[in-house]
């Protein structure tokens, strides 16, 4: 299940149990979903608010994160996608580089 903060519009999606649980291991997988799904997903990992720029909304990921150190996702994330990331007093935003 995604929701989409823009809309509201919520969907389901279909996966395996092993990509679903995958959290529990430590890793987010994902298939072609929107960089502010990933986003909301890492705000939960790590108890710091990441946002995505306008920008980067329209980016998409395809790949697997290993939730070790926030550092190490973020420049995870660098590599994969053409974003940066800008930190402040409210969290991390990903912008497009």
């Amino acid at each position: 299940v995604s929701r989409d903060d823009a809309t509201d519009q919520v969907t389901l999606t279909r996966m395996s149990p092993a990509s679903a649980m995958a959290w529990r291991d430590g890793r987010l997988i994902y298939d072609d979903r929107p960089l502010t799904e990933v986003a909301a997903d890492l705000s939960r990992a790590f108890r710091t608010p990441f946002t995505v720029a306008p920008d980067a909304r329209n980016l998409r990921f395809s790949g697997v994160l290993e939730l070790d150190a926030e550092d190490k996702v973020i420049a995870r994330l660098e590599g994969f996608l053409p974003v940066t990331s800008a930190r402040s007093g409210q969290g991390i935003e990903l912008r497009r580089r």
